[in-house]
């Protein structure tokens, strides 16, 4: 009769005990040698097995498992370069025939600079690229408009990517040559880089056309 008595009592107590759920990722008792060290993802909280508590991992944006990943506690941080101004910089509606989630990038060079040419000798052009910092996309075509400004236009952009492209305009010398392939003379143009007028790296934005001056 005691011993129903003691068993009724400590059922008692658990059916009455609160659960509290703490902020992180229950250490479940599954005799894990990476969990028993304390390896598992967390926040800095932990709660005793038997509770279970889900998390999106929106709390917690890191990677803090040296079991697996090797890495520490840390959040990535952006790529380098001019971001974060954007949406400050002058920019307008693309024409209302393009694709919705194409994006455009008007530059405008140096006064030195017109039509590809410069006044520093013959043979000299200006060169403009356009490439996605992580080449998910294709390099950006774009062509020297009546007003003097280089104009890209580029594909149909993914959404959920960043969209941060790298632009670079180098000035090269362009020369003729005549190589002697397959028993016949072709003529084929030799660049060779001069100098570098200058590198930014902007976020473009799907929808619209931003301008940028170097």
């Amino acid at each position: 009769m005691m011993k129903i008595k003691r068993y009724l009592h400590a059922f008692g107590l658990l059916a009455v005990s609160p659960l509290v759920l703490v902020p992180g990722i229950s250490q479940a008792g599954s005799h894990c040698k990476s969990c028993e060290q304390g390896n598992h993802f967390d926040s800095g909280y932990s709660i005793e097995s038997g509770s279970f508590l889900i998390d999106d991992g929106s709390r917690n944006p890191y990677i803090n498992h040296r079991a697996y990943s090797g890495q520490v506690k840390r959040v990535s941080p952006p790529p380098k370069g001019n971001l974060g101004v954007t949406f400050r910089r002058p920019s307008r509606l693309i024409d209302w025939d393009e694709h919705p989630r194409v994006a455009g990038l008007e530059i405008t060079l140096p006064p030195d600079v017109t039509r590809g040419t410069v006044k520093e000798g013959e043979g000299l052009q200006v060169q403009v690229s356009v490439q996605d910092h992580r080449n998910r996309y294709e390099p950006v075509e774009g062509y020297v408009g009546k007003d003097d400004r280089w104009h890209f236009i580029t594909d149909p952009l993914i959404p959920g990517n960043p969209h941060i492209f790298d632009i670079k305009v180098d000035l090269v010398r362009v020369k003729k040559m005549t190589e002697r392939r397959w028993g016949r003379n072709y003529e084929v143009q030799v660049e060779k880089k001069v100098r570098t007028i200058g590198n930014r790296r902007v976020r473009l934005v799907r929808g619209r056309i931003i301008e940028l001056a170097f």
